[in-house]
């Protein structure tokens, strides 16, 4: 019965990736500037937490934004982008050099 689980699982993962919000993140690594661009013009908010959980930026944006990063610090950011009413998210991890 192993093999049924393995394949609901399979199937899970296929569908939790259709709703999740396509977006980029680049460069990654990044040193001063990163840019947010999503494929769809709606209204999105991007969140971006250091490797401690601390939220160093929280803004409202649509299809496309830039964020300073140059006073982060190095290390690894999770950018998080969801839509309006936080019901879809993605995360991606970016690199701060």
């Amino acid at each position: 019965s192993g093999g049924v689980v393995t394949t609901l699982c399979t199937s899970v993962g296929i569908n939790e990736t259709a709703q999740q919000i396509k977006f980029k993140v680049y460069p990654n690594p990044a040193k001063n500037n990163i840019a947010i661009e999503t494929y769809e013009n709606k209204n999105f908010v991007v969140r971006i937490t250091n490797a401690i959980g601390q939220r160093v930026i929280e803004k409202k944006f649509q299809e496309r934004i830039e964020a300073d990063v140059s006073s982060f610090g190095k290390g690894i950011f999770l950018v998080e982008v969801c839509d309006e009413k936080g019901n879809k998210c993605h995360t991606e991890k970016v690199m701060i050099e």
